[in-house]
C-alpha cells in the first residue's frame, strides 16, 4: 500500500514539473489577435497588454498600464488603459488613447473636450474582443488550448500549497466522518478536501476554456 502511495506521489511530482516547464516556456497566459492588417493586440503578461503597429507598441511617454477595453472609432481605435501610480497599474486612473488604424504615427491621449464624444463609442472588453477575433479567424485557437494545459500544469506544480490549505477543511470533514465511524476518517477527509479544491480550480478553468473555444 505504501509503495503505491509513494509511486503516485512521484508520478504527480514529475507530472507537475513537466507541466510547469511547458507552462513557463510557452507563456501559457499570453495571447494576441489582429484588429486589422496594421494593428494587433498582444498580452505578454498581466501588466503588459498593448496595441502594436508597424513600428512597435503604442504607448505614451512615461508609460501606461495595461489596456482593458477597445472601441472602433472610424479611422482610429479607442483604447482604454489603466494609468500608472508609482510604476504600477492604477485601476482608479483611466487613460483613453486614440490609435490610427493605419498602424502608423503615434498614439494620442484624448483631451477633455473629446472624452464625452468618445464615451458614446461601443467599448468592449479585451476578453470579448479576443473571442470575436477567434470567431473571425484573427486569433489562434492554439493559444486558448495552451491556456487550459498551462492552468493544469500550474495547478499540479503548486499542489503542495493546495494540500496545505486543504488541511483545515480536511480536518473538519474527517471529524464528521469519525463520528460516523468511518475508516481512516482524517486521511479520507483531507483527500476529499484536496480533491474538491483542485477540482473547483480545474472546473473554473475548463468552463473558461469552453466559453472562449465554443461560445
Amino acid at each position: 500500500m505504501k509503495r503505491k502511495i509513494y509511486t503516485a506521489i512521484a508520478i504527480l511530482a514529475l507530472s507537475g514539473a513537466y507541466y510547469l516547464g511547458v507552462s513557463v516556456k510557452s507563456d501559457w497566459q499570453n495571447f494576441s489577435f489582429s484588429i486589422n492588417d496594421n494593428l494587433s493586440l498582444r498580452r505578454e503578461g498581466s501588466s503588459d497588454i498593448y496595441l502594436y503597429g508597424q513600428k512597435g507598441k503604442f504607448t505614451l511617454e512615461g508609460g501606461l498600464g495595461p489596456a482593458f477595453e477597445l472601441a472602433d472609432a472610424g479611422k482610429s481605435v479607442l483604447v482604454r488603459h489603466y494609468g500608472l501610480k508609482e510604476g504600477k497599474a492604477d485601476p482608479n486612473k483611466v487613460v483613453l488613447l486614440s490609435i490610427p488604424k493605419s498602424g502608423e504615427g503615434a498614439a494620442r491621449e484624448l483631451g477633455s473636450e473629446e472624452l464625452s464624444a468618445a464615451h458614446k463609442a461601443e467599448f468592449k472588453s479585451i476578453r470579448r474582443a479576443h473571442k470575436e477575433a477567434l470567431r473571425s479567424g484573427r486569433a489562434k485557437m492554439e493559444e486558448v488550448d495552451r491556456y487550459l494545459l498551462g492552468q493544469a500544469g500550474f495547478l499540479f506544480a503548486n499542489i503542495h500549497f493546495i494540500a496545505l490549505y486543504s488541511l483545515l477543511p480536511g480536518f473538519i470533514i474527517g471529524s464528521w466522518l469519525r463520528g460516523r465511524e468511518k475508516k481512516r476518517p482524517f486521511i479520507t477527509g483531507w483527500a476529499v478536501s484536496l480533491g474538491g479544491i483542485a477540482g473547483v480550480i480545474l472546473l473554473i478553468s475548463f468552463i473558461s476554456w469552453l466559453d472562449m473555444r465554443f461560445f
